[in-house]
């Protein structure tokens, strides 16, 4: 599915602003500029799907942290349903997004369209089959 999508399931380079445990550390501070886009990086330790939100965390190594992906909103619904249907806990990804706290308190990075030469800001970098 992904390299019909246009999309390459096992990149050699990736884009990786800070460690998740630099970005936990450093929350309050990264999150204040609400427009500025960080790329990190793990594995998917966990995913909830809910209707057009879809949670997920994920793991580097140094820490977790959750991410959001919200159809229709900051990423095409394409990219949505590409992501839905195709990754799984175990994947690596790379996520590109804004940092925000939900309203349960939880630190999340919200995934943006990217400007990277895969559309979405999601690069999976599978470690299963593509």
């Amino acid at each position: 599915m992904l390299a019909s999508a246009g999309m390459d399931a096992y990149p050699i380079h990736t884009n990786l602003d800070f460690e998740l445990e630099e970005v936990i550390k450093s929350f309050a501070k990264l999150a204040k500029t609400k427009t500025k886009k960080y790329s990190l990086v793990g594995r998917i330790m966990s995913l909830r799907p809910q209707g057009g939100l879809i949670f997920f965390h994920f793991s580097d190594g140094t820490g977790t942290f959750q991410a959001l992906l919200k159809k229709g909103e900051k990423i095409k619904d394409e990219d949505f349903d590409l992501f839905h249907d195709t990754v799984d806990i175990g994947d690596f990804v790379e996520v590109s997004g804004t940092l925000f706290t939900t309203k349960r308190e939880e630190k999340t990075v919200q995934v943006l369209l990217g400007e990277c030469s895969q559309s979405p800001s999601v690069h999976f970098l599978r470690s299963g089959t593509a």
